[in-house]
C-alpha cells in the first residue's frame, strides 16, 4: 500500500519517473538490502514450491519491468496487462498453496481482535496512509529541489527505501524469529506486486511517461534478482554469504548512484 498511494501520488502530480524510479529503486532494495541483511541474521530454507513457482513469477517480472523501462512510455493497455497477469498470479498462488502440505505452523504473536474492530481500522489506517504518503511525497520533493537532484536519483532511493520500510520490519522480525519462509514470501511478493499491481494500477490511472533512468538501473535490479533466483535453483538454503553477497552489491550501487548526483 505504501508503494501504490506513493507512485499513484507521483504520478497524478506529474512527477512520473518519481513514480517508476520507485519500483525498480524497491525491488533493487527488497532484494539485495532486506533480503541481504535477513540472511545475514539467518540462513533461509528454499522450498520446492518456491522454485517450481514464485522464483520464476519473480525473475519473470523484472524482466518485463527491464523491457518496459526501455518503452519509457506505459499506456493503459499496458496497465490492463499487468493488472491482468497480477490476477492469474494471484490465483496461481492460491492453487498452490492449497496443493502444498504445510508440514510447520506459523504462530504470530499479536493479539486477535474482533471483525468489527478491524473494520473500524482499516478505513482509519487507510486514511493516514494516504495523508503519511502525501507528506512523504512532499518531502522528497523538496529535498530533490533543494539539492538539485533529479527525480530518479530521490526515487531510486529515498523515495523506494521509505516505502519499503514496513518489508523491512517485516522481514528483520520474521529473520529473527526464524520464519524463513515468510521473508521470501515477502520479497517476492513485494516485488511482483510492484511490477504487476502497483505499475499496472498508476498507468491505469494515468499513462505513465518517464525518463532520467538509466539502463543500468534496470540491469543492477534485474541482476540482483537474477543473483537471488539462481541461487535458490542451486542451494537448498540461502547462506550469510549470499546475504552478504547480496547486501554488497546494494551498496556498490549506492555508490555508483553518488557519482551520478
Amino acid at each position: 500500500m505504501p508503494e501504490l498511494i506513493v507512485t499513484l501520488q507521483a504520478n497524478l502530480k506529474n512527477y512520473p519517473t518519481m513514480a517508476m524510479a520507485n519500483i525498480v529503486g524497491s525491488n533493487l532494495f527488497n532484494t539485495a538490502f532486506i533480503l541481504g541483511l535477513s540472511l545475514l541474521i539467518k540462513p533461509v530454507f528454499i522450498s520446492a514450491n518456491f522454485r517450481k513457482f514464485d522464483a520464476p513469477v519473480l525473475l519473470f517480472c523484472c524482466g518485463l519491468l527491464w523491457i518496459l523501462g526501455a518503452e519509457h512510455h506505459l499506456g493503459r493497455l499496458w496497465g490492463m496487462f499487468l493488472v491482468l497477469l497480477l490476477s492469474f498470479y494471484s490465483y496461481g498462488t492460491y492453487y498452490f498453496s492449497k496443493k502444498e502440505q504445510q508440514k510447520k505452523t506459523y504462530s504470530i504473536d499479536t493479539p486477535i481482535w474482533d471483525w468489527k474492530i478491524g473494520m473500524c481500522l482499516l478505513p482509519i489506517g487507510l486514511a493516514v496512509l494516504i495523508v503519511g504518503a502525501e507528506l512523504f511525497l512532499k518531502g522528497a520533493i523538496s529535498i530533490a529541489e533543494h539539492f538539485q537532484l533529479s527525480e530518479a536519483i530521490i526515487g531510486l532511493t529515498l523515495v523506494a527505501i521509505g516505502t519499503s520500510l514496513p518489508e523491512l520490519a517485516t522481514s528483520l522480525l520474521a529473520a529473527c524469529r526464524g520464519h524463513g519462509s515468510i521473508v521470501l514470501g515477502n520479497i517476492v511478493g513485494s516485488n511482483i506486486y510492484n511490477v504487476l499491481g502497483i505499475l499496472g494500477i498508476t498507468s491505469l490511472v494515468k499513462p505513465l511517461g518517464f525518463k532520467d533512468i538509466h539502463l543500468l538501473d534496470f540491469i543492477t535490479m534485474l541482476g540482483v534478482n537474477a543473483l537471488f533466483v539462481f541461487g535458490a535453483f542451486f542451494f537448498r538454503t540461502l547462506s550469510k554469504k549470499m546475504g552478504a553477497l547480496l547486501l554488497g552489491s546494494y551498496f556498490i550501487y549506492l555508490f555508483y548512484l553518488l557519482q551520478r548526483v
